[in-house]
């Protein structure tokens, strides 16, 4: 009897330890996702904000309405004939950099500048005539940066001007070896005074020779025209690649 006593315990044990492991088998295929975990991320990266499509197509019909209004700008005549003063031009279409230059005796000249726009004149007071030539993409507040380098032998000399519609501006002028200077995270060459605050003799010797290698009353105009000319077609042609873009 205790032997028949034995097997029933062991066989009564092994059978509750059967129906614990099912207990649990059951509980944790219960807490299983119901929805496969990958068909899931598919379906999820593949979802789109209702307005997916309607914000690029507005986009587009804003920009072309932009293209249209800047497609009536006419370039000033006095880019469409080369410039004064026996300077070569040299510019591309996407680059903002412009370029001009020429010899003189032993000497280069060379103009620098950007066709981005410049900084406004606090000063400048808007005259009777303004609003019809700011419709023509001329504004005559803007100062546009360049910089006139008049190299001979191994030294340069480096005007920091701006130019206005019909006036130029010398920030500084300083003196560097030709071909520019050293760059070195421990160099700080010195860039020379602030031209207002030289001498007056001294500020009119040094306009003076500017004027005698070309940039003059004839050439600052000019100038200050191309840059504001070449902004304006790097715009039109920005609108145009964004346009396309969004029409893609």
């Amino acid at each position: 009897m205790r032997g028949a006593g034995a097997e029933g315990i062991v066989s009564s044990v092994a059978a509750d330890a059967a129906a614990t492991t099912a207990t649990r088998s059951f509980a944790l295929r219960s807490l299983a996702p119901a929805v496969n975990p990958m068909r899931h991320a598919r379906g999820y990266a593949t979802d789109l904000p209702e307005d997916f499509e309607s914000a690029r197509e507005d986009l587009a019909n804003v920009l072309q309405k932009e293209i249209k209004y800047e497609g009536d700008y006419q370039s000033p005549e006095a880019v469409s004939h080369a410039p004064p003063n026996g300077f070569e031009l040299s510019m591309a279409p996407g680059n903002c950099r412009v370029v001009l230059t020429r010899k003189l005796g032993d000497e280069t000249i060379k103009i620098t500048a950007s066709a981005t726009r410049g900084d406004e004149d606090p000063f400048e007071v808007e005259e009777e005539g303004q609003a019809e030539d700011d419709l023509k993409g001329v504004d005559h507040n803007i100062a546009m940066p360049f910089t006139t380098t008049i190299t001979r032998g191994s030294q340069s000399l480096v005007f920091d001007c701006r130019a206005f519609s019909g006036d130029l501006e010398i920030l500084t002028v300083s003196c560097e070896p030709a071909g520019g200077l050293p760059l070195a995270d421990d160099v700080e060459p010195y860039e020379g005074p602030i031209f207002d605050e030289l001498d007056e003799e001294l500020q009119s010797a040094l306009h003076n020779l500017l004027i005698s290698r070309g940039v003059d009353q004839d050439f600052v105009p000019y100038l200050f025209e191309l840059l504001a000319d070449k902004e304006q077609k790097e715009y039109t042609a920005w609108l145009q690649a964004v346009r396309d873009f969004a029409q893609s």
